[in-house]
C-alpha cells in the first residue's frame, strides 16, 4: 500500500479497569505504547436503529492502516474529536495492511 491514502492521524487508546473499594470497576481509556497511528478513515454508511422506542443513530467506519499487534477489538481510536471503537480486525492475505470496522462512540 501506498503512504498517500493513509493521511488521517489517529490517537490510539485502550481500556484500563481499576478495582474500586465497592468491588466495582473504574474504566479509563490509556493512550497506548505508540499513541498515533496513521490510516484512512472511510464512512461507508450510517444507520438509525429503533430500540425500545428510541432512535439511536450508529454512524460505522471502515479505518485502513498498517498492521499493529496492540489494536485489538474494542480498542478506541480518535480523529478531530471523533472517536472510534474497534468493533473488528481484518488483516488481509499479505499482512501489508488491516482493516478495522469500527463504530462511533456518543460520549466518550
Amino acid at each position: 500500500m501506498r503512504a498517500g491514502p493513509l493521511r488521517h492521524r489517529l490517537q490510539v487508546a485502550h481500556r484500563h479497569e481499576e478495582r474500586n473499594k465497592s468491588g466495582g470497576a473504574t474504566v479509563t481509556w490509556l493512550p497506548a505504547a505508540r499513541p498515533e497511528m496513521w490510516g484512512e478513515v472511510r464512512t461507508p454508511s450510517g444507520r438509525v436503529i429503533a430500540v425500545a422506542e428510541k432512535l439511536s443513530a450508529v454512524v460505522t467506519a471502515e479505518i485502513i492502516g498498517r498492521p499493529r499487534p496492540d489494536i485489538i477489538a474494542g480498542s478506541r481510536l480518535t480523529r478531530r474529536g471523533i472517536t472510534y471503537q474497534v468493533e473488528a480486525v481484518l488483516p488481509d492475505n499479505e499482512n501489508s495492511l488491516m482493516r478495522l470496522l469500527c463504530s462511533s462512540v456518543p460520549n466518550p
